[in-house]
């Protein structure tokens, strides 16, 4: 799987909506912050995870994008790929 990271301005994800060019899935986490869900790429129909910010604060995106940016550089077996 690989993971995709979204900065939802508080909106809510819906099963079925299209974010992107991920298909919404399931969920399958949810934290403080932000929830983790099953999507699609709707093109080349593999499977991702797609993690979505609820908070619309600038700082909590700030922070999410740093997140993404430090995990898409690291290459281990028990980390997901960071591809969006």
């Amino acid at each position: 799987m690989r993971l995709y990271y979204h900065v939802g301005r508080g909106a809510m994800l819906e099963l079925g909506q299209i974010v992107d060019r991920y298909q919404i899935g399931e969920k399958i986490a949810a934290g403080g912050t932000a929830d983790i869900w099953k999507v699609q790429h709707t093109w080349l129909l593999s499977e991702h995870v797609l993690k979505h910010l609820r908070l619309a604060s600038p700082e909590f995106r700030y922070k999410l994008i740093e997140e993404g940016r430090i995990q898409a550089v690291q290459e281990h077996q028990n980390l997901v790929t960071v591809t969006d």
